[in-house]
């Protein structure tokens, strides 16, 4: 198999190996499959990618409302969320992704914060 996938690479431009790498990069869902097969995922931000944190890290809004606002977003927006808060999300049942304790705690253990509070939610007391 692996013999197969390098032809094929070989025959690839590097332009279409760049953009399937995009591609892959922006899907949360290819990313998370693809770390639970075993296959090593670069975490590669595109520069939009990384204005996107920023604002996060600058905004009050903490992973519920970023989910929400991301989940409910009108089909020709091109609003995005961090791959973390969409797995830490998605791992949790649906019934508890309306649970904004739920959401923030999942949020906080994805990252290793287990036990302490977001930024926003310290600015919020």
């Amino acid at each position: 198999m692996r013999a197969k996938v390098d032809e094929i690479v070989a025959q690839t431009s590097e332009e279409d190996i760049q953009s399937l790498r995009k591609s892959i990069d922006a899907t949360p869902e290819v990313a998370s499959a693809l770390k639970a097969k075993g296959i090593k995922v670069k975490n590669r931000s595109h520069p939009a990618m990384e204005r996107v944190k920023e604002d996060l890290r600058m905004t009050s809004k903490d992973a519920f409302d970023l989910w929400w606002a991301w989940a409910e977003k009108p089909p020709h927006s091109s609003l995005t969320i961090p791959a973390e808060i969409h797995e830490a999300v998605m791992a949790l049942p649906p019934n508890e992704r309306h649970d904004r304790a739920k959401v923030n705690e999942a949020v906080r253990k994805s990252r290793g914060h287990e036990g302490t509070q977001s930024p926003a939610a310290s600015r919020r007391k």
